[in-house]
């Protein structure tokens, strides 16, 4: 059996005009190069990626926990 991975994905974009968290077209492009941080609360962890052209962005090996 293998095992899985958690993983993050979404993208990173500055103009939600509808506010439904979605970039619809419209919208302002993604922000190319930001980094993005997901710290774990209960132990400090952290994990990083940089968002490409398009603003997307994947985090992955994200044990369970708040973030």
């Amino acid at each position: 059996m293998l095992g899985t991975t958690p993983v993050h994905s979404g993208v990173l974009f500055r103009d939600d005009f509808d506010g439904d968290g979605v970039l619809d077209s419209g919208e302002d492009s993604g922000i190319a190069l930001a980094g993005v941080r997901a710290t774990n609360q209960a132990t400090q962890e952290s994990f990083q990626a940089v968002t490409d052209v398009f603003g997307r962005y994947t985090l992955t090996g994200l044990p369970a926990g708040t973030y």
